[in-house]
């Protein structure tokens, strides 16, 4: 096989450079510095990779677990499996980085922001301050407000994570995070546990993930979605993916 057009070899290789690599679920939930990748810059060069492996994984998982301990929720541990399919659906998504899921097995939050700096904190923290539009008396969003992001870190049955981050071709940055098993599931609360299981919840009828907004902006950094709908028109399972 012939090597590819010179000309494509920079786009290539910013998606590829550019990825959290992948990082071991350990036993105590904490990635090891072998574990991931350095996270190179556009250029590839080495003399500019971003600090010690391991470091954004580990800062993925604290900051959710930050999230989890306010509502007494056990913690998460770090999978490989999951970051690797972040990673490879932000393979797939880095020449446009547009805020499309992957419809996968998992629960999913995205998050774009136009300038390249956003640490894996600012990002958790940004769907974590959707806490303030969630009424958890009522199991909903507020009007016009989001909150699927926030109740899929909290949500209880949801053990594991995986992210990647993205440097977009076009400028920017998306985040990719995994969660299994998925949450926002109709007519249950972040707060249940399941009854039926793993099996019997995989086999529950699912809807469409709700659409995605327009990108973030510096007044919005994340990712905007409407209101979970009303569980009377929707399948049992809400969205295992919020945009």
């Amino acid at each position: 096989m012939s090597p590819p057009p010179l000309s494509i070899l920079p786009s290539l290789l910013l998606c590829i450079s550019l990825l959290l690599p992948i990082a071991s679920h350990q036993q105590q939930s904490q990635p090891s510095n072998g574990d991931a990748g350095a996270n190179a810059t556009a250029s590839g060069n080495q003399n500019h990779t971003a600090p010690r492996r391991g470091v954004y994984a580990r800062e993925f998982l604290v900051a959710h677990n930050k999230v989890r301990t306010k509502v007494t929720h056990p913690p998460f541990g770090w999978d490989k499996k999951l970051a690797r399919y972040a990673r490879r659906w932000g393979m797939k998504r880095c020449g446009d980085c547009k805020m499309i899921h992957s419809y996968g097995p998992y629960g999913e939050n995205l998050f774009w922001g136009a300038l390249d700096h956003w640490t894996p904190t600012e990002v958790v923290e940004s769907w974590a301050s959707e806490v303030q539009f969630y009424d958890a008396q009522n199991n909903a969003c507020s009007e016009g407000q989001m909150c699927g992001h926030y109740t899929q870190i909290i949500w209880k049955d949801s053990a594991k994570i995986g992210c990647a981050r993205v440097q977009c071709q076009s400028g920017g940055l998306l985040i990719i995070c995994e969660y299994d098993p998925p949450g926002n599931y109709v007519n249950e609360s972040p707060f249940d546990t399941f009854a039926g299981g793993a099996s019997a919840r995989a086999s529950a009828p699912t809807s469409a993930s709700a659409p995605a907004s327009a990108p973030a902006s510096p007044t919005n950094p994340g990712n905007t979605v409407p209101p979970p709908v009303p569980a009377a028109t929707t399948a049992r399972k809400l969205t295992g993916t919020f945009p």
